[in-house]
Protein backbone atom coordinates (compact mmCIF):
# COMPACT_ATOMS: atom_id res chain seq x y z
CA UNK A 1 0.00 0.00 0.00
CA UNK A 2 1.17 3.75 -1.18
CA UNK A 3 0.42 6.82 0.62
CA UNK A 4 -0.06 9.70 -1.36
CA UNK A 5 -0.39 13.50 -1.75
CA UNK A 6 -0.08 16.48 -3.99
CA UNK A 7 0.34 19.58 -3.93
CA UNK A 8 -1.72 22.23 -6.90
CA UNK A 9 -2.48 25.28 -8.42
CA UNK A 10 -5.53 26.64 -7.69
CA UNK A 11 -8.45 26.21 -10.69
CA UNK A 12 -10.15 29.45 -12.16
CA UNK A 13 -13.79 30.21 -11.68
CA UNK A 14 -15.51 27.17 -14.22
CA UNK A 15 -12.54 25.02 -14.28
CA UNK A 16 -13.32 21.23 -13.47
CA UNK A 17 -10.91 19.06 -11.16
CA UNK A 18 -9.30 17.39 -13.95
CA UNK A 19 -7.96 20.18 -15.52
CA UNK A 20 -5.94 20.72 -11.69
CA UNK A 21 -1.99 21.06 -12.29
CA UNK A 22 0.57 19.73 -10.03
CA UNK A 23 3.56 21.60 -8.47
CA UNK A 24 4.54 18.94 -6.21
CA UNK A 25 4.42 15.17 -5.55
CA UNK A 26 4.82 13.17 -2.67
CA UNK A 27 4.32 9.02 -2.76
CA UNK A 28 5.52 6.71 0.28
CA UNK A 29 5.78 2.88 1.52
CA UNK A 30 7.44 1.86 4.32
CA UNK A 31 10.56 4.03 4.54
CA UNK A 32 10.94 4.18 0.94
CA UNK A 33 9.71 7.53 -0.68
CA UNK A 34 9.82 9.85 -3.69
CA UNK A 35 9.29 13.19 -4.19
CA UNK A 36 9.51 15.99 -6.63
CA UNK A 37 8.89 19.87 -7.10
CA UNK A 38 7.18 20.09 -10.69
CA UNK A 39 6.81 22.80 -13.10
CA UNK A 40 3.20 22.49 -14.69
CA UNK A 41 3.76 25.52 -16.89
CA UNK A 42 6.43 23.23 -18.28
CA UNK A 43 8.98 26.38 -18.76
CA UNK A 44 6.19 28.45 -20.37
CA UNK A 45 5.62 32.35 -19.01
CA UNK A 46 3.85 31.16 -15.74
CA UNK A 47 0.94 33.60 -15.72
CA UNK A 48 0.06 33.54 -19.04
CA UNK A 49 0.47 29.38 -19.22
CA UNK A 50 -1.90 29.04 -15.72
CA UNK A 51 -4.56 30.76 -17.25
CA UNK A 52 -5.00 28.92 -20.67
CA UNK A 53 -4.39 26.03 -18.44
CA UNK A 54 -7.71 27.15 -17.03
CA UNK A 55 -6.44 27.84 -13.74
CA UNK A 56 -6.64 31.21 -10.99
CA UNK A 57 -2.98 32.65 -11.54
CA UNK A 58 -2.94 34.95 -8.56
CA UNK A 59 -3.87 32.29 -5.97
CA UNK A 60 -1.48 29.80 -8.02
CA UNK A 61 1.27 31.61 -7.77
CA UNK A 62 0.37 32.88 -3.92
CA UNK A 63 0.57 29.63 -3.03
CA UNK A 64 3.48 28.50 -4.95
CA UNK A 65 5.49 31.14 -3.49
CA UNK A 66 4.70 30.21 0.34
CA UNK A 67 5.66 26.41 -0.79
CA UNK A 68 9.02 27.44 -2.32
CA UNK A 69 9.54 29.67 0.85
CA UNK A 70 8.65 27.08 3.22
CA UNK A 71 11.34 24.69 1.30
CA UNK A 72 13.81 27.51 1.43
CA UNK A 73 14.23 27.53 -1.91
CA UNK A 74 12.91 31.13 -2.21
CA UNK A 75 13.78 34.08 0.39
CA UNK A 76 10.99 34.72 2.50
CA UNK A 77 10.78 38.24 1.88
CA UNK A 78 9.33 37.14 -1.31
CA UNK A 79 6.28 36.80 0.60
CA UNK A 80 5.33 40.40 0.42
CA UNK A 81 5.80 41.04 -3.21
CA UNK A 82 3.04 41.22 -5.39
CA UNK A 83 1.95 38.33 -7.04
CA UNK A 84 3.47 39.12 -10.56
CA UNK A 85 6.81 39.73 -8.86
CA UNK A 86 6.68 36.06 -7.27
CA UNK A 87 6.05 34.85 -10.42
CA UNK A 88 9.28 35.97 -11.54
CA UNK A 89 11.26 34.75 -8.75
CA UNK A 90 9.83 31.43 -9.27
CA UNK A 91 10.68 31.51 -12.81
CA UNK A 92 14.27 32.18 -11.65
CA UNK A 93 14.50 28.66 -9.65
CA UNK A 94 12.23 26.27 -11.55
CA UNK A 95 15.04 25.14 -14.16
CA UNK A 96 15.61 22.22 -11.63
CA UNK A 97 11.43 21.19 -11.14
CA UNK A 98 10.53 18.42 -12.82
CA UNK A 99 7.91 18.37 -16.40
CA UNK A 100 4.51 17.10 -14.79
CA UNK A 101 5.20 13.75 -16.65
CA UNK A 102 8.64 13.02 -15.73
CA UNK A 103 7.42 12.99 -12.07
CA UNK A 104 4.72 10.56 -12.56
CA UNK A 105 7.07 8.45 -14.43
CA UNK A 106 9.13 8.70 -11.71
CA UNK A 107 6.26 8.13 -8.94
CA UNK A 108 5.54 4.39 -10.83
CA UNK A 109 9.10 3.52 -10.79
CA UNK A 110 10.30 4.14 -7.10
CA UNK A 111 9.60 0.81 -6.22
CA UNK A 112 9.46 -2.04 -7.35
CA UNK A 113 5.46 -3.17 -7.38
CA UNK A 114 3.91 0.59 -6.98
CA UNK A 115 2.51 0.70 -10.57
CA UNK A 116 -0.13 -2.02 -9.57
CA UNK A 117 -0.49 -1.18 -6.31
CA UNK A 118 -3.32 0.57 -3.96
CA UNK A 119 -2.37 4.38 -3.70
CA UNK A 120 -4.31 6.39 -0.58
CA UNK A 121 -4.54 9.83 -0.68
CA UNK A 122 -6.70 11.73 2.09
CA UNK A 123 -10.12 13.33 0.60
CA UNK A 124 -8.33 11.11 -2.50
CA UNK A 125 -12.26 10.64 -4.17
CA UNK A 126 -12.91 14.01 -4.49
CA UNK A 127 -9.30 15.78 -4.84
CA UNK A 128 -5.90 13.54 -5.46
CA UNK A 129 -7.27 10.63 -7.32
CA UNK A 130 -9.09 12.53 -10.09
CA UNK A 131 -6.35 15.25 -10.59
CA UNK A 132 -3.93 11.55 -10.96
CA UNK A 133 -6.22 9.84 -13.27
CA UNK A 134 -6.63 13.00 -15.12
CA UNK A 135 -2.92 13.28 -15.93
CA UNK A 136 -1.78 9.48 -16.53
CA UNK A 137 -4.79 9.49 -19.21
CA UNK A 138 -3.47 12.97 -20.63
CA UNK A 139 0.22 11.68 -20.97
CA UNK A 140 -0.88 8.52 -21.59
CA UNK A 141 0.62 6.30 -19.21
CA UNK A 142 -0.72 2.90 -18.30
CA UNK A 143 -0.78 1.54 -14.93
CA UNK A 144 -2.81 -0.70 -12.35
CA UNK A 145 -3.35 1.57 -9.78
CA UNK A 146 -5.87 0.89 -7.15
CA UNK A 147 -7.10 4.38 -5.46
CA UNK A 148 -8.40 4.65 -2.66
CA UNK A 149 -9.45 7.47 0.06
CA UNK A 150 -8.82 7.91 3.46
CA UNK A 151 -11.45 10.09 4.78
CA UNK A 152 -14.36 8.21 4.69
CA UNK A 153 -12.74 5.65 7.33
CA UNK A 154 -11.15 8.51 9.68
CA UNK A 155 -14.58 10.39 9.63
CA UNK A 156 -15.40 7.22 11.40
CA UNK A 157 -13.55 8.89 14.42
CA UNK A 158 -15.93 11.52 15.33
CA UNK A 159 -13.51 14.44 15.63
CA UNK A 160 -14.77 18.51 14.93
CA UNK A 161 -12.02 18.26 12.21
CA UNK A 162 -11.30 15.54 9.75
CA UNK A 163 -8.39 17.33 8.02
CA UNK A 164 -5.15 15.39 8.15
CA UNK A 165 -3.63 17.81 10.34
CA UNK A 166 -6.23 18.24 12.81
CA UNK A 167 -6.22 13.84 12.41
CA UNK A 168 -2.30 13.60 13.12
CA UNK A 169 -2.26 16.26 16.22
CA UNK A 170 -5.25 14.33 17.81
CA UNK A 171 -3.55 11.12 17.36
CA UNK A 172 -0.05 11.78 18.30
CA UNK A 173 0.00 15.52 20.48
CA UNK A 174 2.45 16.94 17.92
CA UNK A 175 1.72 19.16 14.15
CA UNK A 176 3.71 18.18 11.34
CA UNK A 177 4.53 20.06 7.92
CA UNK A 178 1.37 20.55 6.39
CA UNK A 179 0.59 21.29 2.61
CA UNK A 180 3.97 19.48 1.60
CA UNK A 181 3.43 16.70 -0.60
CA UNK A 182 5.77 14.01 0.88
CA UNK A 183 5.13 15.28 5.00
CA UNK A 184 1.67 14.80 3.83
CA UNK A 185 2.17 11.53 2.41
CA UNK A 186 4.03 10.35 5.30
CA UNK A 187 1.85 11.72 7.77
CA UNK A 188 -1.08 9.72 6.48
CA UNK A 189 0.59 6.36 6.44
CA UNK A 190 1.49 6.87 9.90
CA UNK A 191 -1.91 7.64 10.76
CA UNK A 192 -3.79 4.89 8.93
CA UNK A 193 -1.25 2.46 10.19
CA UNK A 194 -2.14 3.72 14.04
CA UNK A 195 -5.36 3.39 13.37
CA UNK A 196 -5.20 -0.15 11.54
CA UNK A 197 -7.31 1.29 8.14
CA UNK A 198 -7.67 0.53 4.85
CA UNK A 199 -5.62 -2.90 5.72
CA UNK A 200 -8.22 -4.95 3.63
CA UNK A 201 -7.75 -3.28 0.43
CA UNK A 202 -5.45 -5.76 -1.04
CA UNK A 203 -6.75 -8.18 0.78
CA UNK A 204 -4.99 -11.10 2.20
CA UNK A 205 -3.10 -10.87 5.35
CA UNK A 206 0.40 -12.63 5.25
CA UNK A 207 0.20 -14.70 8.19
CA UNK A 208 -2.39 -16.61 6.05
CA UNK A 209 0.93 -18.43 4.44
CA UNK A 210 2.65 -21.20 5.89
CA UNK A 211 5.88 -20.25 7.48
CA UNK A 212 4.73 -16.76 8.46
CA UNK A 213 3.96 -15.58 11.95
CA UNK A 214 4.02 -12.11 13.47
CA UNK A 215 7.17 -11.88 13.80
CA UNK A 216 8.20 -12.72 10.19
CA UNK A 217 5.11 -10.79 8.86
CA UNK A 218 6.61 -7.64 11.24
CA UNK A 219 10.19 -8.06 8.96
CA UNK A 220 7.76 -8.27 5.55
CA UNK A 221 6.21 -4.99 6.56
CA UNK A 222 9.30 -3.16 7.16
CA UNK A 223 10.27 -3.81 3.87
CA UNK A 224 6.95 -2.73 2.75
CA UNK A 225 5.02 -5.67 2.04
CA UNK A 226 1.95 -5.87 3.79
CA UNK A 227 -0.14 -8.51 1.97
CA UNK A 228 0.02 -11.37 -0.12
CA UNK A 229 -1.00 -9.73 -2.89
CA UNK A 230 2.15 -7.37 -2.34
CA UNK A 231 4.48 -10.29 -2.07
CA UNK A 232 3.04 -11.78 -5.16
CA UNK A 233 3.72 -8.73 -7.07
CA UNK A 234 7.24 -8.38 -5.60
CA UNK A 235 8.15 -12.03 -6.98
CA UNK A 236 6.96 -10.71 -10.08
CA UNK A 237 9.29 -7.88 -10.27
CA UNK A 238 11.99 -10.80 -9.70
CA UNK A 239 13.51 -8.74 -6.54
CA UNK A 240 16.17 -10.72 -4.51
CA UNK A 241 15.42 -11.98 -1.32
CA UNK A 242 17.21 -9.24 1.57
CA UNK A 243 15.18 -9.90 4.32
CA UNK A 244 16.40 -11.34 7.82
CA UNK A 245 14.58 -14.39 7.86
CA UNK A 246 15.45 -18.16 8.27
CA UNK A 247 17.34 -19.61 4.93
CA UNK A 248 14.46 -22.20 4.43
CA UNK A 249 11.34 -19.17 3.99
CA UNK A 250 12.20 -18.03 0.65
CA UNK A 251 11.83 -21.55 -0.82
CA UNK A 252 8.65 -21.91 1.20
CA UNK A 253 7.12 -18.62 0.58
CA UNK A 254 8.49 -18.99 -3.28
CA UNK A 255 6.48 -22.76 -3.56
CA UNK A 256 3.41 -20.49 -2.43
CA UNK A 257 3.36 -17.39 -4.22
CA UNK A 258 3.68 -19.90 -7.17
CA UNK A 259 0.42 -21.63 -7.10
CA UNK A 260 -1.10 -17.94 -6.41
CA UNK A 261 0.27 -16.78 -9.79
CA UNK A 262 -0.78 -19.41 -11.44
Amino acid sequence: MYFYDLETTFLAKGSKRTQQQILEVGIVRGRKSFSALVDPTMGKPILSTLEKLGQHPKRSVRFWTKLLIEKKVLNSAVKRKPFEIQAKYIDSVRKDFMHPEDALKNMLKFDYMVDSGTWVAHNGKCFDNIIMRAHFEKFGIKHNINFEDSLPEIRKLQLPSHSLGYVYKHLFKQPFRCHHALDDAKALQRVCNHLSILKNTETTRLTTLDGVGVKTEKVLKEAGIYTVQDLVRWYTKGEKWTFKTHRNLYESLYKQIKGIRH
